[in-house]
């Protein structure tokens, strides 16, 4: 804090007028969990009094309600496919005034030297950006990535002024088997450091574990039972309304009086489109509402949760003491039944949107070349995408089953008849040839197999959003339009195409490490509103097929995953043969 403490003082005590005076509107207090008509007083960036005070200016909040800047507890930057200014300008107008960022999509393409442009971001840009610092770069020993983080590297981290904690600890067969390596991440920012969770399905004594190792939130809930019982063991509930992985509904009923300072709002994953059509953690409240969560809880969940969670300083509370950090809502009534839109928001005491738009500037911060030219697939031939069997007939084969609205895939059995010596595609039963191409260090690594529901026809589609090791992800029903997917891929540096019938239809480039681009919102996502339209008119049945595309090479969520090396039973932390066998 820059302002002298003798100022704030006299400025509270109302000998000093304060910077503004917002009068007149509802607040949200976080103690109470209630809107109260009071006025706040704003000095030096700070809230130094809540009732009237001589002030400089003073603004009319009359039919206003105010409540903390939301806070993202969890969430991938990179997923936006924004760069972080852009990011900014992109959330910041929606209410959000500070984001728990887990960069391991960065860092699995170029390692730790990330850390030191995200440290520039937190200081210039007006947005609280809190590093979490991935442990599992690589996710796991089952793929290749770009880089590796080791826990010496995370010992470092620890000196970056804006790093929170660890993030989270996807390795929990590592952890539960007590891994040397896995172990020393785990301690490597110190005895007591913040740990973030990632274990979808882990229950009883193994959960125990994973908690008394020190991990102290999850993510991954997805029914309402494994949510009750990680938060019975005293985990914070991340519950998570991303692009693909949409959570909120089922764990929704969890929240009450008693245990709500235990739940959080996060976005994990949100694709541009969402970001831009409809919003961002303001979105996530509204949502959270309609499905019965208290008005004021929501807010709570979306702020002071994640504020005590991470134990960040002087935000997410309007009190004397914290930063002015304020979200200004626009509602019918404190039902917020009609929904709300954000009217203005304040950062650090000083107006930086108002009506949906920036009215401060936002630096640019390029990142540098290290980014760039990240595309380095070793040289391939049609032809290696052919899966061979020695023999004709009907095989057995494992199959990952994708669906709507879930980041967990099913692992099928199903049939397919060989034809001229080799699997393909069985458009009738709506399985699909999907391949993951090493893309790091031009190794020549591919996992081949199969996908069941995407129903695409006639074409294919790529990506280099893979996580978390950001492979090259390639699905289609003929070997041709795949491979002109991944030489398209090359060719524009990494990103997300579409072809049909020997034609690239569709394209976004992601020049930075295969990831992002240096595009505002807007661009972005009508960008890939294109590329969607282009892959639903190839029959694509899922709303948000890239999304669902990156989730399917992630071998750290359930049941059956394909990495560069093959494919992955996730249940067993084991590969798998593609084959079952033959049955006639």
């Amino acid at each position: 804090m820059d302002t002298p403490l003798n100022k704030i003082i006299e400025a509270a005590r109302g000998l000093t007028p304060c910077d503004y005076l917002l009068q007149g509107g509802h607040v949200l207090n976080v103690f109470t969990r209630r809107f109260e008509d009071v006025s706040l007083a704003l000095y030096g960036g700070m809230i130094v009094g809540v009732g009237e005070r001589p002030a400089n200016k003073v603004v009319n909040m009359e039919g206003c309600y105010l409540v903390p800047g939301f806070i993202d507890g969890h969430v991938h930057l990179e997923s936006s496919m924004l760069t972080p200014d852009r990011y900014a300008a992109a959330v910041l107008p929606r209410g959000t005034t500070g984001v728990m960022a887990e960069p391991h999509e960065y860092a699995n393409v170029v390692g730790i030297k990330v850390f030191d442009y995200l440290q520039r971001c937190a200081r210039e840009l007006p947005l609280n950006i809190s590093i979490c610092v991935p442990p599992c770069v690589p996710a796991t020993n089952l793929e290749h990535s770009g880089a590796e983080l080791t826990a010496q590297d995370i010992a470092a981290c620890g000196n970056y002024a804006n790093v929170v904690g660890l993030a989270e600890m996807m390795n929990y067969p590592g952890l539960l088997g007590c891994v040397p390596e896995v172990l020393a991440k785990l301690e490597a920012l110190g005895e007591n450091c913040h740990i973030d969770g990632h274990a979808p399905g882990l229950s009883g004594w193994d959960l125990q574990a994973y908690a008394a190792a020190g991990v102290s939130t999850d993510h991954e809930c997805t029914t309402l039972a494994e949510a009750e019982e990680k938060l019975a063991l005293g985990m914070y509930i991340m519950m998570r309304e991303g692009s693909v992985a949409q959570d909120l509904e089922a764990l929704a009923p969890l929240v009450n009086d008693i245990n709500l300072e235990r739940c959080l709002l996060v976005t994990d994953d949100r694709e541009p489109e969402d970001l831009y059509f409809k919003g961002h953690m303001d979105y996530l409240c509204q949502k959270a509402i309609r499905l019965g969560v208290k008005p004021a809880h929501a807010f709570i969940m979306a702020s002071w949760n994640v504020a005590k969670c991470f134990n960040l300083p002087k935000v997410g509370a309007l009190a004397p003491g914290y930063m002015a950090d304020i979200a200004v809502l626009q509602a019918d009534d404190t039902s917020f039944k009609h929904g709300f839109t954000v009217k203005s928001v304040f950062k650090n005491g000083r107006l930086v949107a108002e009506d949906g738009h920036m009215v401060a500037e936002v630096p640019s911060i390029p990142l540098e070349s290290m980014a760039h030219n990240t595309i380095n697939i070793a040289p391939f031939k049609t032809e290696d995408l052919q899966i061979k069997v020695e023999e004709p007939g009907t095989y057995e084969v494992h199959v990952i089953g994708v669906k709507e609205g879930s980041l967990i895939s099913d692992h099928l059995r199903m049939s397919l008849k060989a034809e001229e010596g080799e699997l393909k595609s069985d458009l009738e039963q709506d399985i699909l040839k999907v391949a993951v191409f090493e893309r790091h260090k031009a190794l020549g690594t591919r996992g081949l197999g199969f996908v069941h529901g995407l129903g695409i026809k006639g074409g294919a589609i790529s990506s280099t959003v893979a996580h978390d090791s950001h492979n090259l992800v390639v699905v289609g029903d003929n070997d041709r339009d795949m491979s002109l997917c991944v030489e398209e891929t090359k060719r524009i540096g990494g990103g997300l195409v579409v072809v049909s019938g020997g034609k690239v239809v569709a394209s976004v480039a992601l020049p930075i490490c295969g990831l992002v681009a240096d595009r505002t919102l807007e661009e972005s996502a009508k960008s890939i509103q294109i590329l969607h339209r282009e892959a639903h008119k190839l029959g694509a049945k899922l709303a948000r097929p890239f999304m669902s595309l990156a989730f399917m090479t992630l071998p750290v969520i359930p049941h059956l995953k394909l990495s560069d090396v093959g494919l992955v039973d996730v249940d067993k932390f084991a590969f798998t043969r593609l084959v079952a066998g033959r049955i006639g």
